[in-house]
């Protein structure tokens, strides 16, 4: 679906005049550029993508948000802009919402490790285990090859930023995933050290296989705070060998292993929170362990790649969000709240952030009036850069107003105070499946 190639157009939107009559497209006092986006394919031309230059000036981390997981065009909007960000700001790694461990697998893969396989495809987005996507094939598939290149100074990388993975959100989250991420941190144990690792095994063994036979809410009070002393245990014992361990493997051995225990620590902390992975309703739990355990997992990673690194962060919006703005939580209900990882994030990265949003005209409108801006111009895709907005004015007061509806948070969120851009959809398409 071809536009005019224009750099930006202008688009009536509705305001009151001073005299209380509501203005038209002929009877404008405010407008907002509008950036037309004709291809999401990677390749294309990126002058598409250039009114991003002055806002991404200093930035470090461009935190990007999904409607929804698993349709085409977010997933095809993340790879072209990645490429973009890649190429024409020296970004050099990805950060996505799946699996920490099963995000060290693809990372291996991407720096020349390895055959590509469909395991590796589903690791991009660990939570949908029954099947890969052609997306995330392709996302791979440019980063090895990119990797690959005579040219290439610096590889990229890949980072997963979740505690866990391979699940069905709650269903089977507290059987498993402990489990392995106290596992990888063990393996590598074994590796450097085999006779504490015996000791180390000792300890965890019993209540791994506990928590695997049952449930977490299932477990007797002194297993559970028997498993919270050994992954707490666990993740100093990291720490006060770190000079040790670091003379004994690699460096991305050792800081592997460090994080995979620490989301073994947030993991049982969300558990006994009664958090977002644990199988009773959220609503009658803490569900913020999961969003703070993100923003660490980003900012380790921003870690990893040194001062001169930069990470694009790909999420769904309610994660990437920044709460509004006014520092407030998002609830669920009275006793159920959470920062977005975004929230967090702001705090530690303040403008060296940016936080682009998608929306979706069809599946999870923000506001019927968004109709004005289709019906202005008809663009199928299409881009706005809020500070490019005047300060003041209707055109500012319009988006100010508008909100959309976070489906997983339940509950509508004000846009232009969470996200600084947004990428604007007609529509939605499911992903490609591998087969």
């Amino acid at each position: 679906m071809r536009l005019s190639p224009r750099p930006w157009a202008i688009i009536a939107l509705l305001c009151l005049m001073a005299t209380g009559r509501a203005a038209t497209a002929e009877h404008l006092l405010e407008a907002t550029p509008v950036h037309p986006v004709s291809s999401l394919q990677m390749g294309s031309d990126p002058a598409e993508l250039r009114f991003l230059d002055r806002s991404l000036d200093g930035v470090r981390v461009l935190s990007l948000g999904e409607v929804l997981h698993g349709y085409k065009e977010s997933l095809e909007l993340r790879n072209r802009l990645f490429q973009f960000l890649v190429e024409t700001h020296g970004f050099t790694a990805i950060a996505a919402e799946t699996g920490f461990v099963e995000g060290t697998a693809v990372d291996d893969y991407i720096i020349g490790k390895g055959e590509l396989t469909e395991q590796l495809v589903r690791n991009v987005f660990s939570f949908n285990s029954s099947a890969g996507w052609q997306e995330n094939r392709r996302l791979l598939e440019w980063m090895r090859a990119y990797n690959a290149r005579s040219t290439t100074k610096r590889k990229l990388r890949f980072y997963g930023i979740e505690m866990l993975g391979h699940v069905n959100y709650v269903r089977d989250a507290d059987r498993v995933h402990l489990r392995k991420a106290a596992d990888f941190a063990l393996d590598y144990l074994q590796r450097v050290d085999p006779v504490l690792a015996a000791s180390w095994r000792a300890r965890f063994e019993p209540l791994l296989a506990a928590l695997v036979a049952s449930r977490y809410e299932a477990l007797p009070s002194t297993d559970r705070d028997a498993l919270t002393l050994a992954t707490a245990d666990l993740v100093s014992l990291f720490e006060r060998r770190h000079v040790e361990w670091l003379a004994s493997s690699s460096s991305e051995a050792y800081h592997r292993a460090h994080r995979s225990a620490v989301n073994a620590r947030n993991l049982d902390a969300d558990l006994r929170a009664t958090g977002w992975w644990t199988p009773t309703p959220r609503r009658n739990g803490d569900i913020a362990q999961r969003d703070a355990a993100m923003a660490q997992s980003v900012l380790w990673a921003l870690d990893r790649q040194g001062a001169d690194g930069k990470l694009m962060v790909f999420s769904a919006n309610g994660h990437a969000s920044r709460d509004a703005g006014r520092g407030e939580p998002v609830c669920l209900e009275a006793t159920s709240c959470s920062h977005a990882m975004g929230s967090h994030l702001h705090q530690q990265l303040g403008r060296q952030m940016l936080i682009v949003a998608m929306i979706d005209r069809r599946t999870a409108v923000p506001d019927r009036r968004l109709d004005e801006l289709w019906a202005s111009t008809r663009p199928a895709m299409f881009a706005v850069d809020f500070s490019a907005l005047t300060t003041s004015g209707p055109a500012q007061q319009w988006w100010q107003s508008l909100t959309w509806y976070e489906a997983d948070l339940r509950t509508r969120l004000p846009l232009i105070q969470n996200f600084d851009v947004a990428f604007f959809f007609d529509g939605l398409s499911k992903a490609t499946p591998l087969h």
